[in-house]
């Protein structure tokens, strides 16, 4: 039987602005992932975009929590 592997993706932003302050944490099995600040910025406001356009979100969320099975 196999096991699936969790991937989890945090990003927080303190200050409510797309793009400014926004920091990417991200693991995959465990293990901490490093991304450059081109990754971080591209994955933040690609993120951040989605999840402000979905109703019942406010503008001035702190944080976005994802968790992705295979």
């Amino acid at each position: 039987m196999l096991i699936p592997r969790i991937h989890t993706l945090i990003i927080a932003d303190d200050i409510p602005m797309r793009g400014d302050m926004m920091e990417l944490s991200m693991e995959v099995d465990g293990k901490s992932i490093p991304a450059n600040r081109f990754v971080n910025d591209i994955i933040c406001n690609m993120i951040a975009g989605a999840v402000e356009s979905l109703r019942g979100v406010d503008k001035d969320w702190n944080t976005v929590s994802i968790r992705i099975r295979k």
